[in-house]
């Protein structure tokens, strides 16, 4: 999305052992409004074609709150008037502690 930029793949492990095949682990970063059980259907079906299967772990919805929530233009304002770095907030990829919060 314009907001939460592009999905990004990263494959983190990858296992292999003669007797039992290889394991590749991958994490996928996606913005909000990614259909995710969509893409994950139709990558199922793509890799069973060739000898492939899909394993879920853990997975987290992205966290997205707007720059224009009053909540965030506090915390802003805030490290603007500490730091005097008056950058435009932005979003991340990866995870951060600011899901621990409803609105961080």
């Amino acid at each position: 999305t314009d907001v939460m930029g592009d999905v990004t793949t990263n494959i983190g492990i990858i296992k292999y052992d003669n007797k039992e095949a290889g394991r590749y682990g991958v994490n996928l970063r996606y913005p909000q409004g990614f259909e995710f059980e969509e893409a994950v259907e139709r990558f199922t079906n793509e890799i069973k074609d060739i000898g492939f299967s899909l394993e879920l772990g853990k997975v987290q919805k992205p966290h997205y709150v707007d720059k224009d929530d009053p909540f965030v233009e506090k915390l802003v304002k805030a490290y603007r008037n500490q730091t005097g770095d008056m950058t435009e907030p932005y979003t991340i990829g990866g995870g951060t502690y600011a899901r621990n919060l409803d609105k961080g």
